[in-house]
């Protein structure tokens, strides 16, 4: 078994194609071409995908402080890690940040992350009450890709499972965490 830094650098390495880009080439072709196939930088970037990286950050202390440690992360040093997440990358972006209405300012985007991490923070004891134990945090995951007659391609899947459960019945359970404002369509 190979351990987690030598998956993250298969990861990285191999040819592969993830959720994002596939939605982006789904939702616009051309966005697709310029950003993975051109390689050209971004205009801007939404406040929206700042935010949900720094929550992103938070809900992963959480996870491994569960899985190393066996006890909940405050809910202070979440946010903590989620403000400083969301400092690092406003002060990095190249590119012009966005704010949106629901995020007007930077102010905005501190109240709606932590409101945020409040509610994940709430859940943790119902996520918790059948688990026999914590697999993985922050994992690598690719598949292989099948044409439609079920010939294998080239590619692979790719993206990190955020948290892999294991209940008191045995069963795996993949738990994927997202911040976006409306449900995602299957």
């Amino acid at each position: 078994m190979s351990t987690k830094k030598e998956a993250l650098q298969s990861f990285n390495e191999e040819l592969h194609i993830s959720y994002s880009q596939i939605f982006c080439f789904t939702s616009c072709p051309l966005k697709h071409r310029f950003q993975y196939v051109e390689g050209r930088p971004p205009e801007r970037t939404s406040i929206a995908l700042i935010v949900g990286s720094g929550i992103h950050n938070g809900i992963a202390m959480a996870y491994t402080a569960l899985k190393n440690h066996g006890r909940t992360e405050p809910l202070a040093e979440l946010c903590d890690r989620f403000e400083t997440c969301l400092e690092l990358d406003l002060e990095n972006s190249v590119v012009p940040v966005i704010f949106k209405r629901e995020t007007p300012d930077h102010k905005g985007a501190v109240v709606m992350g932590n409101a945020m991490l409040k509610v994940f923070h709430e859940s943790i004891p119902q996520i918790l009450q059948n688990v026999q134990e914590i697999v993985a945090v922050e994992m690598p995951l690719t598949a292989k890709l099948f044409t439609e007659d079920g010939q294998l391609t080239e590619f692979k899947l790719a993206g990190i499972i955020d948290l892999i459960i294991r209940d008191k019945n045995g069963f795996v359970i993949v738990v994927d965490n997202k911040t976006a404002s409306k449900a995602m369509a299957q």
